[in-house]
C-alpha cells in the first residue's frame, strides 16, 4: 500500500501549476498564451523558480526583477553592514540570514540575541559548511572580486541562480565604466533596481508571470490564478489615517497608524469603515482575475472550512464554495470542478526557447552556474456567472 504524501501549500501550488501547463501545452497551446497572475510577488517567485527546475520557460518584469531576489538583497545588506556596521544595518543583514534559513533558529529569537554582538559572533550562528567569511578581506580586492568572495562563502551559485549571475553580469559592466568601490556600487544599484529584471521578455514564448495590480486590463489566451484564497478583510499594508485631537500639542492633523483590532476599541467606526474599504477593494481583485481569460481560466485555492465544516466566507475559498453549493454543485469529497470544456488550439506552435540552457564560468573559485539571458458576496456570484457564460472556468 502505497503511502499518501502530504503536500504543503506552496507545493500544491506548484505541482498544480505545472500540471495545468503541461496538459495546456499537450493541446496545441503556446507558452506564450499562457499568464499565471498572483497577488503578491513573492509567490510569483515561488513559481517561477519551480517552474524553471521543470525546464518551463517563464517571463516577469516584476517577479524576476533583481531586487525580489533574497540572494541579492543579502548580498547589498552584508555590504551596507560592512560600509556602515549601525544596529539598523546589521538587523537588515541578520533578517536576510533568516529569510534564506541560514539560521537554525526562529527569527524572532536570532535577532534579539545578536543585538548587542559583533559580526565575528554573529557568524557562529550562521549553518552553512566551512562558512567563515571575513569582511576585512573585502577592503583588499576590487569590488567584483568582493561580490564573488561573498557568493563564495555563502555558497549561493551553488545549484545556479539567475539573478545572482545577472547581478555579477551588472556589476561586471559598473566596473567597466566606473572604477569606484562597494559604497558607490550599491548606491547605483539602488538607483537602477527597479528596472534590472533578468531577462528581457520581447519576442520569447515563454510563460508570463504577473501581479494582479499589473495584469488591469490585459487579456491572455489562458490564465492560472494560484493561491486564490485572499482574506477579504486582509491588507499587504495595514495602514490608515487618524484624526488628531485638536487639543493636542503635536502639531499635526493626522496620523498615519498601523491597522489591527486594537484600533476596534479606540475608533469603532474607523475599523469599520477600514474593513468595508478592503472588501471593495478584494472584491475588484477578484473581478479582474476572472477576467483577464479568452479561453480558458484555472484557479487553484485551499479548501478551507471552520470546525463544523461550513466555508469561510471572509476567504476566497470560501465564495468559491459559496458559489457552487448555490449552484447545487458542491460535493465535499471532490476537489475539482469544471465549466466548459476544454479543447485543441490549432494554431501553428513554435518551438520554445528554453532560458536556462546556456551556462558560464564565472572564476575558479565559482563553478559552472546556469545563466538566463543576461541582457459582498453578489458581486462575487456575478463574477463567477460571467466566467461560466464565457465556459472558460476550472477550479482545482
Amino acid at each position: 500500500m502505497k503511502k499518501m504524501i502530504k503536500l504543503t501549500s506552496e507545493e500544491f501550488y506548484n505541482v498544480q501549476t505545472l500540471s495545468k501547463i503541461n496538459d495546456i501545452i499537450k493541446r496545441g497551446y503556446s507558452y506564450k498564451d499562457i499568464c499565471i497572475i498572483v497577488r503578491k510577488k513573492k509567490e510569483g517567485m515561488k513559481i517561477g523558480d519551480y517552474l524553471t527546475q521543470n525546464n518551463i520557460p517563464i517571463i516577469s518584469s516584476e517577479v524576476l526583477q533583481l531586487s525580489s531576489s533574497p540572494e541579492v538583497i543579502l548580498i547589498i545588506n552584508l555590504i551596507r553592514y560592512h560600509i556602515d556596521s549601525s544596529d539598523f544595518n546589521k538587523i537588515n543583514f541578520c533578517k536576510s540570514f533568516c529569510e534564506l534559513n541560514f539560521i537554525n533558529q526562529p527569527k524572532e529569537d536570532f535577532l534579539i540575541d545578536i543585538l548587542e554582538k559583533s559580526f565575528d559572533d554573529i557568524r557562529k550562528y550562521i549553518t552553512i559548511d566551512d562558512f567563515n567569511i571575513d569582511l576585512k578581506h573585502l577592503n583588499r580586492v576590487s569590488m567584483y572580486e568582493a561580490l564573488e568572495y561573498i557568493i563564495d562563502e555563502f555558497k549561493i551559485m551553488k545549484d545556479g541562480n539567475a539573478y545572482i549571475q545577472f547581478f555579477l553580469d551588472f556589476a561586471h559592466e559598473y566596473t567597466n565604466k566606473f572604477q569606484t568601490g562597494l559604497n558607490e556600487f550599491v548606491e547605483h544599484f539602488e538607483e537602477k533596481k527597479e528596472k534590472l529584471n533578468i531577462i528581457n521578455p520581447q519576442g520569447i514564448n515563454a510563460v508570463e508571470i504577473i501581479t494582479i495590480h499589473k495584469s488591469k486590463g490585459l487579456e491572455f489566451p489562458v490564465v492560472i490564478y494560484p493561491y486564490a484564497n485572499i482574506n477579504i478583510h486582509g491588507d499587504l499594508n495595514p495602514k490608515t489615517w487618524i484624526n488628531i485631537d485638536d487639543k493636542s500639542d503635536v502639531g499635526f492633523k493626522k496620523s498615519l497608524i498601523n491597522v489591527n483590532k486594537d484600533i476596534e476599541k479606540i475608533d469603532k467606526d474607523l475599523f469599520s469603515e477600514y474593513r468595508g474599504k478592503l472588501e471593495i477593494d478584494n472584491i475588484n481583485l477578484l473581478y479582474v482575475v476572472l477576467t483577464r481569460a479568452q479561453k480558458e481560466l484555472y484557479i487553484l485555492t485551499n479548501k478551507n472550512t471552520d470546525t463544523k465544516g461550513d466555508e469561510k466566507i471572509n476567504l476566497y475559498s470560501g465564495i468559491f464554495i459559496s458559489y457552487l453549493k448555490k449552484i447545487n454543485a458542491w460535493n465535499n469529497s471532490k476537489l475539482s470542478y469544471d465549466f466548459g470544456s476544454k479543447s485543441l488550439n490549432k494554431t501553428e506552435i513554435k518551438p520554445s526557447k528554453n532560458l536556462i540552457q546556456n551556462h558560464i564560468t564565472i572564476n575558479s573559485r565559482v563553478k559552472q552556474n546556469i545563466i538566463i539571458s543576461s541582457k459582498n458576496s453578489n458581486s462575487w456570484l456575478n463574477d463567477f456567472e460571467y466566467a461560466k457564460r464565457k465556459e472558460m472556468f476550472f477550479m482545482k
